[in-house]
């Protein structure tokens, strides 16, 4: 039922997050655990093969591959690799996910590496010697874990994130300076080349991440609902409102599942208005002879 559902209680410290029936951010942590084993798997031929036609490069992607915007992000080039990126891809895409909603989630994060898979190749045209040159070859998810490093800024700048420099030394600062941090190790990587690391797929998907939020905000802004964890707690059932419960259950129901599993913003001005009348009807006081 409506007040069943923790998006519909008052906000705490922070808004609560959306319930989800699944976790895509488990999964894309199990896909890239199993696509890595199978590399690993490889004979030498065989791994070339792979890498030639999943690998993304300037060269490949003017022969058609363009799918290789997408395989890329799955593919590693080690254990150190693969380690930080799922690391990344926990911290930040849980609250991410629960926020937006696994369809709105799975496209932040899938088009930001895309968006980042792009400026590599562009830049190792355009910029050859600050790129890695024409021939060289991007994997890996960090394109698509810098733009959930920028949602997760973009969602919560004050919360509070302690990260280890070196792997080694501890530092605590909020998701705001972090994404300042992160926006400007890639630059000066980009100005300043180290080795064979795709800093043009970084803050590519850092812009596209930062930039998608931004949009999904502002629509959410001007929603007439509000953001689902803003919405007030809605008072428990009464015999007064059991002539409700049908109601909810057809037609209420149905619309919070939908910004559970694909945001807000997926909301038609229909559903956004029925919400909205379901909100105020049931937050009414009942008022007892």
């Amino acid at each position: 039922m409506i007040s069943e559902r923790s998006y519909m209680r008052e906000p705490q410290s922070e808004p609560p997050v959306l319930r989800k029936k699944g976790s895509a951010t488990i999964t894309l942590l199990i896909i890239n655990a199993a696509i890595f084993l199978g590399q690993l798997t490889l004979t030498d031929s065989g791994e070339d093969l792979f890498g030639h036609y999943f690998a993304l490069s300037w060269d490949t992607l003017k022969q058609g591959m363009v799918w290789q915007l997408v395989t890329f992000q799955f593919l590693h080039g080690g254990w150190l690799h693969i380690l930080f990126n799922s690391m990344g891809i926990y911290m930040f895409g849980k609250d991410v996910e629960d926020r937006l909603g696994t369809s709105a989630f799975l496209k932040l994060y899938l088009i930001s590496g895309v968006t980042g898979g792009i400026a590599q190749v562009l830049g190792s045209w355009i910029l050859p010697g600050n790129f890695g040159g024409l021939n060289s070859a991007v994997v890996g998810a960090s394109a698509g874990v810098y733009g959930l490093i920028a949602a997760f800024a973009g969602l919560y700048p004050q919360r509070k994130i302690t990260l280890l420099v070196f792997y080694i030394v501890p530092v605590t600062l909020t998701a705001r300076v972090m994404l300042f941090a992160a926006a400007a190790l890639a630059i000066f990587g980009i100005v300043v080349p180290q080795g064979n690391v795709a800093e043009g797929a970084h803050l590519g998907g850092l812009v596209y991440g930062l930039i998608c939020i931004k949009a999904l905000l502002r629509q959410e802004s001007k929603s007439p609902i509000g953001l689902p964890p803003v919405l007030k707690w809605v008072t428990p059932p009464t015999p007064e409102r059991s002539c409700a419960a049908v109601f909810i259950s057809q037609e209420i129901d149905p619309i919070l599942d939908k910004i559970s599993a694909q945001g807000i913003h997926s909301l038609t001005d229909a559903e956004r208005k029925t919400l909205a009348n379901a909100r105020n009807e049931l937050s009414r006081p009942i008022h007892r002879d």
